[in-house]
Formats: structure tokens, C-alpha cells, sequence
């Protein structure tokens, strides 16, 4: 059998290395037959870093070079570093300020990605405000008893997103996840109900004491945005820790997995709540555009439903509207 030695960069170097006094790793491995695998390194760190290369496909080159050369001095070059280095998928875990370790398929934990170019997964936390509009206008400026408090209606919604990077600043923002939209009434004497033709709202002017009304709806979400990312190549969008503008809007779709109303009221010095799940005639289906815009660690987020809030003819003609920060 043939006596295989890999050489990386060994000769010369480790030579060049002990007659200056440099201090260097080197690494040597023993095998059958008298055969060693040295590799060298000129720090430590490139040694660690020696987890991140395909080692197997090293080998297979090396034996197919063997079998079609017959040689017993092989030496493999590669310019750019990059020809033996692990290319698999990559997922980030916790919030942009705290994301330091990945994992890559098959990989090890480490605290450096091993490469730019692949996709990359985080969850992240979105929290603004919502509102709805009627032939573009908000209910209030109409006074109508769906009118929402603006300050008192919000969007929470829980993602997981996805960083895929297609060519220079170009890539696609895209994920899954959940959200809860919950609409604050302006008016806190309103009660929503499912009536015969639609959805009613009425006043409850036999309590004498309203806290708040309010109707929640939860959904599960997709979206894809085409993003142009002007940070670091190597932390592209959604990782803001590079800071660069980003810029992007696509399309999101939801379905609704919950509804419920829920009056709060003050009877006999006692709170009291009314809860009511109902599907109000809601729409089962929200499709709209939504955009991202972000600088440094600054991220936010902006929805627009073009399918309507409720679906039955008698119902109010409504287009729900969510906007806040990226966490």
C-alpha cells in the first residue's frame, strides 16, 4: 500500500518556521504503515478554524488524484480558501444585540458564520399599533361606534424570518409566524356581536360604569419581501448589528385561528368581564403588502390589508392597518 502524506503548507514552511524561532501549531498524526498527517498552522485560531473545512472531500480528492497520477506527492492549493469550507445551512438564535452562536447542518456550535452567502434564520419580536380604514379614512373622523383608540389598539406578532441573499444588496426577507391584532373601541360603552346580516355594534347604555371594549383576532402569517441591504456582505439584513440602510416590500398572507370580544365594566364596585368567541364575521383570509425599513439596530415594520375585516354585504367595509418596531 501506498504511504499517504498530506501536506499543508508543511515543508518549506515548517522549516522557514523553526529557522527564524516562530513559534507555530502544527499537528501530527499518526498512522498505519508509518504514514502521518501534518497539518500546520501559523496560530491557534487557524487551527480551530480547521473545523469549518470538509476534511472527507480533501481525502477524496487526494485518492482520485492518486489513482489517476500514481504519485506519492500530493498537494493540494486553493487560492481563495473557500473551496473546502463548509457550505451548509445556518440558523442564529436570540435577538439582533444578542445573536452570536450558530449551528450549521452537519456542523458544532461556533461563534463566527462560515460563510456570507447562506441562509440565515432568527426569530424576532414585532410590537406596534394598529387601526383600520373605511374608503381610506379612520372611523373616528366619521364618529362611528367602531372607531378604534388609537393609542389603545396594537399588533404583536412573533416570527420566524429567513435571510436568503440572491446577489450584491438584493435578497429575500421571508418567514412564518403568529400575530394577535387587538382593537381598542374609542367609545368603551360599544358591544360587538354577530348579528343576523352582519356584524353589530352597539352601545351598552345600561352600565353605568365602562372600563373598556375590545375585539381580538389572532392569525398565522407567511410573508416574502424582496430587500435591498446596503450593510456588511456578511451580515446581510437580518442581523442588524452592521448597521446600512435596508429597504424592502412584498406580500404577506394570514389566517384567522381566533376571535374574541371582551367588555370590561365596573358593577357594585367589582371589575367584571364579558368575553364572547365568535368568529363576527371576520374575514378568514389577510393578504396585503407589508414593507421594512431599518439603519444600525433600527428596524420597523408597516401592514396593509387589501382583503377586508369582515365579509358579510350588511358589515362595515374596513381595511386593517398595523405599523411598529422590529426586536
Amino acid at each position: 500500500m501506498k504511504n499517504l502524506i498530506f501536506i499543508f503548507f508543511t515543508y518549506f514552511l515548517l522549516n522557514d518556521a523553526s529557522a527564524n524561532g516562530i513559534l507555530s501549531d502544527t499537528v501530527i498524526i499518526n498512522l498505519k504503515g508509518g504514514s502521518r498527517i501534518i497539518i500546520y498552522t501559523k496560530s491557534k485560531d487557524q487551527l480551530m478554524d480547521l473545523e469549518n473545512y470538509d476534511i472527507n472531500k480533501m481525502i477524496s480528492d487526494l485518492t482520485n488524484k492518486i489513482d489517476s497520477t500514481g504519485s506519492y506527492y500530493i498537494e493540494l492549493t486553493d487560492e481563495n480558501g473557500d473551496k473546502y469550507r463548509r457550505k451548509d445551512f445556518e440558523v442564529s438564535f436570540g435577538f439582533p444585540k444578542e445573536r452570536k452562536k450558530y449551528i450549521s447542518y452537519p456542523g458544532t456550535l461556533s461563534t463566527t458564520p462560515n460563510s456570507p452567502r447562506r441562509t440565515r434564520n432568527t426569530v424576532e419580536l414585532e410590537l406596534g399599533l394598529s387601526n383600520w380604514l373605511e374608503k381610506g379614512k379612520f372611523p373616528n373622523e366619521t364618529n362611528e361606534l367602531y372607531a378604534l383608540k388609537p393609542l389603545g389598539s396594537w399588533a404583536l406578532g412573533l416570527t420566524s424570518n429567513f435571510q436568503t441573499p440572491i446577489k450584491n444588496a438584493f435578497c429575500l426577507y421571508w418567514g412564518f409566524g403568529g400575530s394577535l391584532n387587538n382593537y381598542q373601541f374609542e367609545n368603551k360603552n360599544v358591544r360587538v356581536s354577530k348579528g343576523t346580516d352582519g356584524v353589530a355594534f352597539s352601545t351598552a347604555d345600561n352600565v353605568p360604569d365602562p372600563i373598556r371594549s375590545k375585539l381580538n383576532v389572532a392569525h398565522i402569517n407567511i410573508h416574502f419581501i424582496p430587500m435591498l441591504d446596503f450593510g456588511d456582505n456578511e451580515w446581510r439584513g437580518i442581523d442588524k448589528r452592521t448597521g446600512g440602510l435596508r429597504v424592502g416590500i412584498g406580500g404577506f398572507f394570514g389566517y384567522r385561528i381566533g376571535s374574541r370580544s371582551k367588555f370590561v365594566f365596573k358593577e357594585d364596585g367589582e371589575k367584571e368581564k364579558d368575553k364572547t368567541s365568535s368568529d363576527f364575521y371576520l374575514n378568514n383570509i389577510r393578504i396585503g403588502p407589508k414593507a421594512i425599513f431599518g439603519y444600525n439596530n433600527f428596524q420597523m415594520f408597516v401592514t396593509y390589508d387589501m382583503s377586508k375585516v369582515f365579509v358579510n354585504t350588511e358589515s362595515p367595509k374596513l381595511n386593517a392597518l398595523s405599523f411598529g418596531l422590529i426586536f
